[in-house]
């Protein structure tokens, strides 16, 4: 058996170097990451990583122009607001054909709809917080359609840019599972779980040639082997998550960073209906018990920013008004004390076990709590299970992170209300900060709208169900021979435009 390994060992792993190198072709990109999509189905999808591959496979009415916050037509060519609001109509693109060849049309649009909206919407969970307020959608001609609304909804056009509102083809439900098939710029060819999901290039896609053949997603659940991928040519393009990550690559004249500001938030969750976090005192302890500015440097450098509300301060609605929680030990005892657990206690933190960045994050705070009797243990899991639990609320805090479209509401609603469809980790219920974010939904004036979301800001900072933590850049590194690579506004990475040069 030695000899075996001995003699066949340089082989096998030469002939594993060669079929990735073979795959990972001139017009071929392979892109490792360490956690695998969920679902393939636009809705149902909630996690970062199935709407990335999603992105790049389904269309949906509007789009954001390539790297700006503009709302532009794609399979709508046009479209006018009437009733305040309540009724849009949406004149479509013709001569566009979903990958299977079915006309893309009005009938194809209303199925995709009126399916979320129907007997299976409960099972559309991104739907649910989306589009609270969809009454029906209504087919006017071939191509043109009326969408109706109970009220006004201010981010509509906004959430019509997810991947949860692409328009699917009708040949998608027949059979017993559902078939990924859109309109994209690439079609989806196979999907082994844990290992690798491929997509190839729609030859006929309606708006321009696409330089790529095929985009492999592979699975490496080692970042240290990860990023042996890259540095060997095994494979083009990853995510970075840290500074250490970075530092990965930092001087390689190989490869290349792709930076955006994208609009994700990363946060410390309280379990509010567990003790002790369900007193707002303890919920600032560990509010007080952070030094965001050390913790960034240590960890991200200049990869994220902190965090003083859900709400990135480069977005409208931002509160400037509000003073950050500061490390303060004399403030934590002083909260300890009236909280009448100033002898410690025991808790757990959960987060995902791939991620460097967060294990360091729950290491700082696991020290930063010993001396006052707070012992922390650790529950690193596997990204899907750690969603599982904690929507169980068998977590006492999760670091996690959420990424949103441009616009407040998908920051707050989605996660600080108790309403369906939402993700919300602190399982925090508020009334009135409930009421308050209705408000500013069917708020069209933005000016009132700021004005809500800066109060619904103050009684989040004032019942600390989170502590913000930072806004991650998205950054990317890949080979130098990729070229026009970009991350849209809702911080997927698209490959639509992207070539690889020899």
């Amino acid at each position: 058996m030695i000899f075996y390994r001995k003699k066949f060992f340089p082989i096998i792993s030469f002939c594993i170097l060669l079929f990735f190198n073979l795959y990972s072709s001139r017009d071929t990109i392979i892109y490792v990451r360490t956690i695998d999509s969920a679902s393939m189905e636009p809705g149902k999808a909630v996690d970062f990583y199935s709407n990335q591959v999603l992105s790049n496979i389904f269309e949906g009415l509007v789009r954001f122009k390539k790297e700006t916050l503009i709302i532009e037509p794609c399979l709508a060519r046009s479209w006018e607001a009437k009733d305040n609001g309540k009724r849009w109509i949406f004149r479509l693109r013709r001569g566009v054909k979903f990958h299977n060849g079915e006309i893309f049309d009005a009938k194809a649009v209303v199925k995709s709809f009126k399916r979320r909206m129907g007997n299976y919407r409960s099972e559309y969970e991104k739907w649910e917080y989306f589009f609270p307020y969809l009454k029906d959608i209504k087919l006017i001609d071939r191509y043109t359609v009326e969408i109706v609304l109970n009220k006004a909804y201010a981010p509509f056009l906004t959430a019509l840019t997810d991947p949860a509102a692409s328009i699917v083809a009708p040949g998608c439900y027949k059979g017993n599972s559902f078939k990924p098939i859109g309109t994209g710029p690439f079609k989806f060819e196979k999907w082994e779980k844990g290992k690798f999901l491929i997509i190839k290039r729609n030859e006929f896609y309606w708006d321009g040639k696409t330089g790529l053949s095929k985009v492999t997603y592979k699975i490496v659940k080692n970042t240290g082997t990860k990023f042996l991928h890259i540095k060997n040519n095994i494979a083009d393009i990853s995510e970075i998550r840290s500074a250490k990550e970075y530092e990965e690559f930092k001087g390689d004249k190989e490869v290349r960073f792709l930076f955006f500001p994208s609009f994700r938030i990363h946060y410390l969750a309280f379990n509010t209906k567990k003790e002790p976090f369900n007193k707002v005192e303890i919920r600032r302890v560990f509010c007080h018990l952070i030094d965001k500015k050390m913790l960034i440097r240590h960890v991200f450098q200049n990869l994220a920013i902190p965090a003083v509300t859900p709400i990135p301060p480069y977005l409208f609605g931002f509160n400037k008004k509000i003073v950050d929680y500061d490390y303060n030990i004399v403030k934590v005892k002083e909260l300890l004390k009236k909280s009448g657990l100033e002898n410690g206690f025991e808790c757990s933190i959960f987060y995902e076990k791939t991620n460097m960045a967060l294990n360091k994050i729950a290491n700082i705070l696991i020290e930063n709590a010993k001396p006052l009797n707070i012992f922390i243990k650790k529950a690193p899991l596997s990204f899907n299970e750690m969603l599982k639990r904690v929507d169980r609320g068998e977590h006492d805090m999760v670091l996690v992170g959420w990424i949103a479209g441009p616009d407040p509401d998908s920051f707050l609603y989605p996660t600080l209300t108790m309403k369906k469809g939402s993700k919300n980790r602190a399982h925090y219920d508020n009334p009135e900060l409930t009421s308050i974010l209705e408000e500013a939904r069917k708020t069209l004036q933005k000016g009132k709208r700021v004005k809500l979301y800066e109060r619904a800001q103050e009684i989040i900072h004032n019942d600390a169900p989170w502590n913000p933590l930072f806004h991650l850049k998205s950054t990317v590194v890949y080979n130098k021979k990729v070229r026009n690579l970009y991350i849209d506004a809702n911080g997927y990475l698209i490959f639509k435009s992207a070539i690889k040069v020899e």
